[in-house]
């Protein structure tokens, strides 16, 4: 299933390519950044944005890309989630010098793939074990799979004994598949192996399938010198076979002789029995001669004891040499169990089965113990004891018994048996555990790029490709030549028909390019694509190309230059050039089969292939000539010189071929076969059909005549062939769903998923249980044997790969593939195999299901046990989570929908594995594979919330809130609602408190609100930004002790907020291409802030001239500063190294205005535009182009113009090839309004005509890229031109309706944004030439647009800033405009409310009250959300407040107006007075304090009695309060006083502020707001305005709350003050318990640094704790008698931005915060700590709790607004 470009990347950190990866050795490195020495930093770093930090390097790598020595990681690997340094991992230092080898190209001694599966080969006799064997498949294995599927292993028991038939025994295989299966358990077994069972048998013996020569010679003569009975049937079963290298006699098949052996066809009964006990007295008859033979030989000394003992030898002893006495390490991973029976004697073998426990000979008629037999076994156990410690052979001693091991009829059996499953697992686990420890301390994979398994895959099969490769001399001399010419820098692309031996070829150079560059160091990497998971996406193709050359260069890739296909195919190229900068050796990158890559990112359009390569870097491309077009495409891009077609093989190489492919496996033939063989190779001369034409002839035997041999003519005859022959020895069903199960699974398929895929197919189990029933009851499952066997008969035709982790096997060859597919798994039959996969992979605790045998008489087993390996859903099986959803798409109408979507998409809980083990986009692909398939609501809207949401979702918690808050399900929705059930009770058994979605009250609307991701208020400037981030200018920041520049970064896509302060008098901030650092320049120096952790690095200009500018190139790799003295500083800003001074001739009077800077990685060409001052010797002045270049202190080349231009209006154009530059109207046309002149930019020559516009051009956007150079600009009439760079045409002109005032550009959709006058922004198609739509953004004209990667940021003339999604543009205003046209007349329901004005809940806590702009009040059900009723009223509410006795408070300011009504029907309960300028109510809800204005500016203040519904009290209030912004009005606790807290002008500001420079005596207080009370018990109206201490000048602040009586509380600057209003004192007060600390005081716990007011602050309901929010993003809980934070210790977390809004739950046992991040936290009041975190999409207007305490409502947004109600979850 092919991946999916998602345009949501940064949510989605691909944990393999998202993730910044830390460099190796790293640790050496690291050292800390420049201290804070004079330079304050922004808010602290929380824990999630902590990083290390490293010193500069020595010396720049390739002038721009950090080396891993340089970087600043931003994740560290040694550091627990507290921050505390773990030990550092153990790590084999051989395996890892090994792989560094590996990954430059080094192709000796390679490990093997790293083991994932313990397959433990089980050894035994058989008849004598069955109870054994039984109770470990009933009780062991399960508990065995559960073991290790826990450790995300495999389990695979190979168990030969079970499933062998006379037919299999036809060909005397069996022993050989035997030790084959026991060496590959070796081979991929972590852990134990080999587990062998003995008893008091010795087990059956076999007789030599080979004889050498001389051997057989000896032993015929043997024969018949002692005349012995039936001599002459050596000659007629043994034959010469000189086929073979060393020539052998062969025993012959049993068929050859008896040809109704293990045939059960019908009819076949009689005369099966026949030849089967005929051949069984042939086969003891030739054993007796044999081993007579063989005892006469041994006498003479004529063969070796160990010779002579192979006659006697048991096929279980076979298998105990191989797995024990001549392994490697056996203790590590065999064990012994040994049953003994004791008082089983001569005297017993007439006892029921005595015979089949113990050997037995016939003596004179009577049974007898074999003592021959008991001397092997003796002898063999001996043996084993000197090669298995004591702890490895396990020893059982049980009495006899009559009828043997019978653990129902004996308790002694039972105990024994129950002890023997008991010690088994123990010594499993003590062995996996031991292989797990060796391997988990192989190599630090975290540190490197590549991927051990994937770099090990590709150069074992280039090993395994170069075996048998012979000629193609022709075209491996073009690739010699080709990569040794210095002067060739385009890729080679080598091409040929399939099968023709290409991928050899490539191997071929791979192995042997070292001899061509004669012992120069070099690096090579190999990619054989799509031979791997990792290797099929052209993007982790890509990936991993540059990863593994970063490793070896040992470079650091920045993680945002690959973020996603276009970045990365800008990055490739690049990338290669630092890479070749650094290294300065060859590298030679080979890529196979470009047709086996997916199509996902448009990988066949090749615009990811770079055309010109740095000298040293060599890049070799093949691919098949018709496949996708990709040869055409290479020819559009490349010359014809690079493209090399591979010849087809001639004879002279085929024989070469054959003797080489043969003499690899001991093999030759005869020259008659020889000529055969090539006669038929003729019809298709290619290295694949010559390998099938081969593994036939590797079975001729020399004696079989040329008149009997058969072989096809083209490849897919043969592959046909041996399928058919395939099908005739194992049955049609178990190869056809074999087969197919290889061809359908998912980057192949391991062997144990076969075995369970088979077991769970009743069509295979049936054909295989015709003749016998399964051997333990209630289990039935395919006999391991017959896979083992047909895997051996394929294993020329599979290759093995790693996917996530398993072994898996697939086709090794394309046609292979091709011809499976059709005939095992067309189209229908694919689905049928697939679903049988997803029953695989599904179950995580096995499968249990009945069958019926039909061919055992309709046997039927009800719930047999399939004994599948357990799937465990969880975040390491990510093979189950891969498999299982591709599978499920695949089985298309096999799988129910409602299956499909309960099980898999619907699934919480494989849902959130998934997205934490892989990422978001994963789903959404699933989600997409399955949607094109089936059209589905429920999962279409899934998708777009999944491919949208940017929230961390890997986070389980995070997840299940998002899909409540986000999701809006219709009413026939039912598996959508069954998640949302399941999320909700996931959250409701969650142990930690969180907010619990109410409803969907963030889910998506059907208008263009959907497209707004965030809105952003409190910033006055856009000042620069990348792809991805911007850097915004905090609205009035005035700091209150050093006029800090205090900013915020914001991430677009995860719409993160970061505050930012930067250093006093800082100057042009930038900010990286990362988006992690901010570059600035203060007057004596250039600055790097890395602003999440607060480090900087900073380097002096070593000059007195400052700074006039300071511009980087669109990579941010370099700087250019600009200083006063006109010298140019040019930086390498990952560095901070300074790579040039350039200056200028002092014979004329330059003047910069303008620095241009290229992206040319090693040698930036910096532009610079300017003027030249008159002179005495100039008298007018004129303007200048420069170019400088590194190296060069002078300009290089400089252009003078009498015309003047206009150095705003230039931009390189076409991959900087080219720059414009505006200029004013030279030929003073009355049409002419400006023009862009046009230079190259290597040579600054000047390019005619000019571009000539008609109207005078403000602004101009340029598009950089290769195929297209257009230019759009903005005119100052406000009218938009696209014009042509190359042509200088003019293609279109835009006009709209209302002038335009910004303008936007995303040149690769063919869109502009263009904002206007009446706060609209218009999308326009320009090369459809269509206006798309426009859509309301801000309340007045558009300041600013800017266009990123896959957002618009745009900020309106009233400062409110907005993050637009730019895919959901159009998208949301078709739906806009459907949904205007449909007119739909619905119930307004609460998710719909984007008018809202104000909101409150009602004192008892059942009601929701909202006021719109359309002048409605609705009440709102807080239970079920449902609209009880509205009522219209005259006012656009802006505050409304419930009172007691069910009314309301209506206000609004604009008119002034307050109004009190019944909350259930909108009556008017009394008039109040006009003129109200605002108003407060006490606690108990039934008392009203008006402020109204009166005539000539005079105040009064009016007491409002509900109770009596009338004005008890009228004051007017004396003058001093004239002249102010605005005026709020606070209550004192004892609701004497009331508080006016009145926004002074800028004047009386002034004056303020001149009052205490004054003085000298008073520290600065930057706010805007000062503070009067008056006393309501008096009638005089006086005014008692709030001081500072002993003086006349008013105490200015932000907030004022009641504290306690007559005292308010007022947050300014740092800290709070108290104000007692009857003694007038206002100052801090020091701790009643620490008197050194203040109360209140924020600098005591974060420092004196610390930074910022606070304008939220809340008193708890208990009065014992003050909640106070602060700039910094700090939320402090101090108690209120103490004065200190609870904990005496500052937060442990906190918002990233200033915090806007607290409230209290009533019970005050929560705390909940909102920031100007949109950020909101719910905290827990006794421990002061963060609970839950979540963003919403608007800046939060309020947040309210229930009078329970159950529910928190939060009011969001201004333009278009939300109310959301979420249950406070307390934690389970």
């Amino acid at each position: 299933m092919a991946s999916k470009a998602n345009p949501k990347v940064a949510q989605d950190l691909a944990p393999k390519h998202m993730k910044p990866i830390l460099p190796r050795r790293i640790s050496s490195f690291a050292s800390e950044l420049i201290g804070h020495g004079g330079i304050n930093m922004s808010t602290p770093p929380t824990k999630e944005t902590k990083s290390l930090n490293l010193k500069a390097p020595k010396k720049s790598v390739g002038g721009s890309t950090m080396t891993k020595k340089q970087a600043v990681i931003t994740k560290p690997s040694l550091m627990d989630p507290k921050g505390a340094k773990k030990e550092k991992p153990q790590f084999d230092k051989e395996a890892e010098d090994k792989f560094d080898a590996m990954i430059k190209g080094d192709m000796t001694d390679l490990p093997p793939l790293p083991k994932s599966i313990v397959k433990i080969f089980l050894s035994s006799t058989f008849s004598d074990m069955r109870e054994e064997r039984n109770m470990l498949a009933r009780e062991v294995y399960p508990r065995l799979q559960k073991i290790c599927a826990a450790q995300d292993l495999e389990f695979q028991v190979v168990d030969m004994r079970w499933g062998v038939t006379d037919d299999s025994q036809n060909d005397h295989s069996v022993e050989k598949i035997c030790l084959l299966e026991v060496e590959n358990c070796q081979k991929d077994s972590l852990g134990p192996n080999f587990m062998l069972i003995t008893g008091d048998r010795y087990g059956f013996q076999p007789i030599p399938t080979e004889l050498s020569v001389d051997e057989f010679s000896m032993i015929r003569k043997e024969i018949q010198e002692m005349n012995l009975e039936n001599k002459d049937l050596l000659d007629t079963w043994y034959k010469r076979d000189d086929n073979a290298i060393q020539p052998v006699y062969i025993l012959q098949t049993v068929r050859s002789m008896f040809p109704f052996f293990g045939d059960y066809s019908p009819g076949c009964d009689e005369p099966r029995a026949r030849d089967t006990a005929n051949w069984w007295k042939t086969f003891e008859a030739l054993k007796k001669l044999l081993q007579t033979a063989a005892h006469s030989l041994l006498k003479k000394e004529k063969i070796s004891d160990e010779r002579y003992h192979d006659f006697y030898k048991s096929v279980t002893e076979f298998e105990i040499d191989k797995g024990i006495l001549k392994a490697n390490d056996p203790q590590l991973h065999a064990v012994l169990y040994d049953r003994t029976f004791q008082g089983l004697t001569d005297a017993n073998l007439v006892e029921r089965n005595a015979d089949k426990h113990i050997d037995v000979i016939k003596q004179s008629g009577k049974s007898e113990i074999n003592q021959e037999i008991v001397k092997l076994r003796k002898e063999l156990s001996a043996r084993i004891s000197k090669v298995l410690p004591a702890s490895n052979i396990r020893s059982f001693l049980l009495p006899w018994k009559p009828g043997g091991l019978d653990p129902e009829a004996h308790p002694e059996h039972k105990t024994y048996l129950t002890q023997f499953c008991e010690t088994f697992v123990a010594d499993c686990q003590r062995l996996i555990e031991g292989g797990l420890s060796k391997r988990r301390n192989q190599i630090r994979q975290g540190e490197y790029y590549s991927r051990y398994s994937e770099v090990i895959h590709h150069l074992q099969f280039c090993k395994t490709k170069c075996q048998t490769f012979c000629g193609q001399e022709e075209t491996l001399e073009k690739a010699r030549s080709y990569i040794l010419d210095k002067d060739n820098r385009s890729p080679l692309v080598i091409h040929a028909p399939s099968g023709a031996g290409k991928t050899s070829v490539m191997a071929m150079i791979m192995s042997i390019v070292g001899n061509w560059f004669r012992g120069e160091k070099h690096i090579k990497i190999i990619r054989f694509l799509g031979t791997s998971p990792d290797s099929i996406n052209i993007y982790d193709v890509l990936f991993a190309v540059l990863g593994q050359l970063a490793d070896a260069a040992e470079l650091i890739m920045e993680p945002v230059r690959y973020k996603n296909m276009k970045n990365l195919i800008e990055y490739f190229p690049r990338f290669l050039r630092v890479v070749s900068n650094a290294l300065k050796i060859p590298v030679v990158i080979i890529l196979d089969s470009l047709d086996q890559l997916s199509p996902a990112n448009n990988a066949y359009a090749l615009e990811w292939v770079p055309t010109l390569l740095p000298p040293n870097i060599k890049l070799i491309l093949s691919t098949l000539p018709e496949e996708h077009n990709i040869k055409e495409n290479l020819r559009k891009l490349l010359p014809e010189n690079c493209m090399v077609a591979v010849p087809i093989l001639p004879e002279t190489t085929g024989r070469e071929i054959i003797k080489k492919y043969l003499g690899l496996k001991n093999r030759t033939l005869t020259e008659e076969q020889v000529k055969f063989l090539l006669s038929i190779f003729k019809n298709d001369p290619s290295p694949l059909f010559l390998k099938l034409l081969l593994d036939r002839a590797e079975k001729w035997y020399s004696f079989t005549e040329v008149s009997e041999l058969h072989l096809t003519n083209t490849v897919l005859e043969s592959i046909n062939t041996l399928f058919q022959q395939l099908e005739k020895k194992y049955g049609l069903q178990l190869i056809s769903s074999a087969l197919g199960f290889i061809s359908v699974g998912l980057n192949g398929i391991t062997d144990i998923e076969i075995e369970d895929a088979l077991s769970c197919d009743d069509r295979v189990l049936d054909e295989v249980y015709r003749f016998h029933d399964p051997p333990v009851n209630g289990i039935v499952r395919i006999p391991p044997v017959l896979w083992a066997r047909i895997r051996h008969d394929i294993q020329e035709y599979i290759v093995e790969r790693m996917s996530h982790g398993k072994t898996t096997l697939h086709w090794y060859h394309r046609q292979f593939i091709a011809a499976a597919t059709k005939r095992y798994a067309s189209d229908e039959k694919a689905p049928y195999l697939n679903k049988i996969l997803v029953d695989v992979f599904l179950h995580e605790d096995g499968l249990q299901r009945d069958i019926t045998l039909s061919q055992r008489k309709n046997l039927k087993i009800p719930n047999a046990d399939r004994q599948i390996t357990p799937q465990p859903c969880t975040v390491t099986n990510k093979r189950k989570l891969s498999c299982l959803a591709y599978h499920v798409v695949n089985a298309r109408a096999l799988i129910e929908p409602s299956r499909a979507k309960s099980l898999v998409f619907c699934n919480f809980k494989f849902l959130q594995t998934k997205i934490a083990a892989f990422s978001v986009s994963h789903v959404t692909d699933d989600l997409s594979s399955y949607l094109e398939t089936f059209e589905d609501e429920e999962l279409l809207l899934l998708r777009n919330f999944l491919s949208t949401s940017k929230d961390n979702l890997r986070l389980p918690v995070r997840l299940a809130v998002c899909l409540l808050a986000y999701i809006n399900c219709d009413e026939g929705h039912f598996h959508l609602k069954k998640l949302l059930a399941q999320a909700r009770e996931y959250l409701i058994t969650n142990k930690s408190p969180l907010l619990l979605p109410a409803f969907c009250c963030l889910a998506a609307r059907r208008d263009i609100s959907e497209a707004l991701d965030a809105t952003l208020k409190g910033f006055s400037n856009i000042v620069t930004e990348n792809s991805e981030y911007v850097l915004l200018k905090t609205l009035n920041a005035i700091d209150d002790e050093d006029q800090r520049d205090r900013f915020a970064v914001v991430n677009t896509v995860t719409e993160d907020l970061q505050q930012v302060t930067l250093a006093n008098f800082c100057n042009f901030p930038k900010i990286s291409k990362s988006g992690k650092e901010i570059f600035f320049t203060t007057n004596s120096s250039l600055v790097c802030l890395y602003y999440e952790d607060r480090k900087f690095k900073k380097v002096g200009f070593e000059t007195t001239s400052q700074p006039l500018a300071f511009e980087v190139n669109d990579d941010r790799k370099f700087g250019v500063i600009h200083l006063s003295d006109e010298k140019l500083l040019l930086y390498d800003l990952m560095t901070l190294k300074k790579m040039g001074i350039f200056s200028f001739e002092k014979s004329r009077n330059y003047k910069v205005s303008r620095v241009h800077c290229t992206n040319d990685e090693t040698s930036p060409i910096i532009i610079v535009v300017g003027e030249i001052a008159e002179t005495d010797k100039i008298p007018r002045s004129q303007s200048f182009l420069a170019q400088f270049r590194v190296g060069k202190e002078n300009p290089v080349k400089t252009v003078i113009l009498d015309a003047t231009l206009k150095p705003e209006l230039g931009s390189f154009l076409h991959e900087e090839e080219m720059i414009v530059i505006g200029t004013e109207n030279l030929l003073k046309s009355a049409n002419i309004g400006s023009q862009l002149m046009r230079y190259e930019t290597k040579s600054l020559n000047q390019i005619e005509p000019a571009i000539i516009f008609p109207q005078k051009i403000i602004q101009i956007y340029a598009e950089t890229s290769s195929s297209s150079s257009r230019l759009a600009v903005l005119s100052r009439e406000g009218v938009v031109f696209i014009a042509d760079g190359s042509s200088t045409k003019i293609l279109s002109e835009i006009k709209l309706n209302n002038p335009v005032t910004q303008l936007g550009v995303k040149w690769e959709k063919n869109v502009v944004l263009l904002g206007d006058l009446q706060g609209y922004i218009t999308v326009y198609d320009i090369k459809l030439n269509k206006n798309l739509g426009s859509f309301f953004a801000h309340a007045i004209s558009v300041k600013r647009i800017v266009v990123l990667e896959e957002h618009i940021v745009s900020m309106g003339e009233k400062l409110e800033t907005k993050i637009w999604s730019f895919r959901g543009l159009h998208e949301d205003m078709q739906k806009e405009r459907k949904a205007k046209q449909e007119k739909q007349i619905t119930q307004p329901s609460l998710l719909e409310q984007k008018s809202t004005s104000a909101a409150d809940l009602s004192l008892d806590g059942k009601d929701l009250i909202t006021c719109t702009e359309e002048k409605f009040v609705r009440i709102w059900s807080v239970a079920n959300q449902e609209l009880q009723r509205e009522f219209k009223v005259d006012l656009v509410v802006d505050t409304v407040q419930c009172l007691a006795d069910r009314c309301i408070a209506v206000f609004e300011k604009s008119k002034q107006r307050l109004e009190i009504l019944d909350q259930d029907y909108g009556k008017q309960i009394l008039k109040t007075s006009p003129n109200v300028l605002a108003f407060v109510v006490n606690n108990d809800r039934d008392k009203i304090y008006t402020v109204n204005s009166q005539m000539e500016g005079s105040l009064a203040v009016e007491v409002i009695d509900l109770k009596l519904k009338k004005i008890t009290k009228s004051l007017n209030l004396k003058k001093g309060i004239e002249r102010f912004l605005s005026i709020d009005a606070v209550l004192s606790t004892s609701e004497r006083f009331l508080v006016l807290q009145t926004q002074i002008t800028n004047e009386e500001y002034e004056t303020i502020v001149a009052m205490w420079k004054k003085t000298g005596s008073f520290q600065p207080q930057h706010h805007r707001y000062r503070f009067t009370a008056v006393d309501l018990t008096q009638g005089t109206g006086g005014l008692m305005p709030c001081l500072r201490q002993l003086s006349k000048i008013p105490t200015l602040g932000e907030k004022c709350i009641p504290f306690s009586g007559n005292v308010m509380l007022i947050t300014t600057r740092r800290w709070i003050v108290f104000w007692d209003i009857p003694t007038g004192k206002c100052d801090q007060k020091p701790s009643k318990v620490d008197r050194a600390k203040g109360m209140f005081y924020r600098p005591d716990w974060l420092g004196q640094e610390c930074q910022g007011t606070s304008r939220a602050i809340v008193q708890s309901p208990n009065k014992e704790f003050l909640a106070v929010g602060s700039e910094d993003g700090y939320m402090f809980l101090y108690n209120t008698t103490t004065g200190l934070p609870l904990g005496h210790m500052k937060p442990p977390s906190c918002h990233t931005v200033e915090v806007m809004q607290i409230s209290i739950s009533p019970d005050s046992r929560w705390v909940a915060s909102a920031c100007r991040n949109n950020t909101l936290k719910l905290w827990d009041s006794a421990s002061a700590k963060e609970q839950f975190s979540l963003r919403v999409d608007s800046e939060v207007q309020k947040i309210n709790f229930t009078c329970d305490s159950k529910y928190v409502a939060v009011f969001t947004g201004s333009q278009s607004t939300r109310l959301l109600l979420f249950q406070i979850h307390p934690g389970a």
